[in-house]
């Protein structure tokens, strides 16, 4: 949580831009972005935590694709609804949310 409060006390003291607006609106709504990949493609998400573990997915487009669930007891499992996304993708952004969680954006 500090380094969120360092981070939104060092974009509030720079002159107004959108490039700040829209990184103290990603930490606030804690939004991020992540790469995922299967045999074939990697694409790029961005992701929002809506609570409870749950995270939604959107394309680049900002269309949503579904929730995923992460289980902090079980890495290797997790839930979804209305997901769109091959299995692969899905353990890729799995994977993703849980190195985010676990490093944070910086």
């Amino acid at each position: 949580m500090r380094r969120y409060a360092a981070k939104y006390l060092e974009l509030i003291k720079q002159p107004s831009s959108p490039d700040c607006y829209n990184e103290t609106k990603k930490m606030i709504m804690n939004e991020f972005e992540i790469e995922a990949d299967n045999e074939y493609e990697k694409r790029r998400f961005k992701l929002k935590s809506i609570g409870n573990q749950w995270y939604e997915i959107y394309d680049q487009e900002n269309d949503s694709l579904g929730q995923i669930k992460i289980d902090d007891q079980n890495h290797e499992h997790c839930e979804t609804k209305g997901c769109t996304l091959d299995m692969p993708i899905l353990n890729s952004i799995r994977k993703n949310i849980l190195l985010y969680k676990i490093f944070g954006e910086d």
